[in-house]
């Protein structure tokens, strides 16, 4: 509990003879982090033309950050600390679909595929440069990989009796 009544004070409001005590988690929001039914701005939505104030109240030299860079060894904590966070995490179903969805339909430029070309140079590929077996079927003399032919022809041949 504390006691609160500078306001009053300042407007030169004259004080009860008891002071007035709030609880110091009532006082201000009924929740963490300013949300909640006590918060006054509880329930509303800011205007198109309010949030591009906002916005340009932010820009250029008056972002507090203008003109400043991150040094070395916090640019590397932000990594560190971003890539932990996305490894290991499942992606749904419908989180899946939603990247693919908004991947298809748009081709990479010419550029882009030198630069994803450029950046593979080099670099192992994704199967270690290992091929797989070419064997022939036993009973039709058929060729192929040894993994497709197991899965798809070997018990399916034809020719096997």
């Amino acid at each position: 509990m504390s006691i609160y009544c500078p306001l009053s004070e300042a407007l030169g409001i004259p004080q009860p003879d008891h002071p007035i005590e709030y609880d110091d988690d009532i006082r201000f929001f009924s929740q963490p982090n300013g949300k909640g039914p006590l918060n006054s701005f509880y329930g509303k939505k800011h205007t198109k033309e309010s949030k591009r104030l906002m916005s340009e109240s932010q820009k250029g030299e008056k972002n507090h950050f203008y003109g400043k860079n991150h040094s070395e060894t916090t640019k590397r904590t932000i990594a560190e600390k971003t890539s932990k966070l996305k490894k290991g995490i499942a992606l749904s179903a419908r989180h899946k679909t939603n990247i693919a969805d908004a991947l298809r339909g748009n081709p990479h430029t010419d550029e882009r595929r030198k630069n994803i070309s450029l950046s593979k140079k080099g670099k192992p590929t994704w199967n270690k440069g290992q091929t797989d077996k070419i064997v022939e079927c036993p009973y039709c003399g058929k060729m192929g990989g040894n993994s497709n032919m197991k899965r798809w022809h070997f018990d399916n041949c034809k020719e096997k009796i």
